[in-house]
């Protein structure tokens, strides 16, 4: 996103080995100054920001099954824009199971093993 004119992102991951890559990435493009790493549980760093997005992207492991429960708390706490989306990712035979929080699923599509849709509050798209 930041190579695409973003002007901040936040990057957070459970995984050290990701955080510390992406680090380099941001490090090495001069691009750490508009940026953030955490690593954290999803639900915590969730639970935790502050910021309200545009674009959010969820790129959990396939095996994740609370992907629903991730679109709810960000639903919940408003951490989306009026006009922002959230783009989830997810193993194409596992969708995510669906739980009512003011959010539509407006597009999908199914690369392969990965299963791409794209979410946008109810009222602003209809």
């Amino acid at each position: 996103a930041l190579s695409r004119g973003a002007v901040w992102c936040d990057f957070n991951d459970e995984s050290p080995l990701a955080i510390k890559v992406a680090s380099e990435n941001l490090a090495n493009l001069s691009l750490l100054k508009q940026s953030k790493t955490t690593m954290s549980d999803g639900f915590m760093f969730l639970q935790e920001v502050n910021e309200v997005y545009d674009i959010i992207l969820l790129d959990p492991p396939y095996a994740y099954n609370k992907l629903a429960e991730l679109l709810c708390e960000i639903t919940g706490r408003r951490l989306l824009t009026e006009n922002g989306i959230i783009v989830t990712l997810y193993h194409s035979s596992k969708p995510p199971i669906w739980r009512e929080c003011g959010l539509d699923e407006y597009k999908n599509r199914v690369m392969g093993i990965t299963g791409v849709s794209y979410w946008k509050w109810r009222q602003y798209y209809e």
